[in-house]
């Protein structure tokens, strides 16, 4: 279960101009993290290989055949 956040305000005017998707990424589990910005944050290398198979998984199927 995830509780809202409001991370995405600016996005959302981005998304009014042109059709847009917004992917909070997870990265490591751990609950709560430390905030993006922070020191504290650690960017789990582990992740960019999930994520860059579901970022290309979402180009192929969008691109025509």
């Amino acid at each position: 279960n995830f509780k809202p956040v409001m991370i995405s305000e600016d996005f959302a005017f981005m998304s009014e101009k042109m059709p847009s998707v917004y992917i909070q990424l997870g990265l490591d589990g751990k609950t709560p993290s430390p905030a993006l910005h922070s020191p504290q944050f650690n960017f789990s290398e582990a992740a960019l290989g999930v994520w860059t198979r579901v970022m290309a998984a979402i180009v192929k199927d969008r691109l025509p055949a």
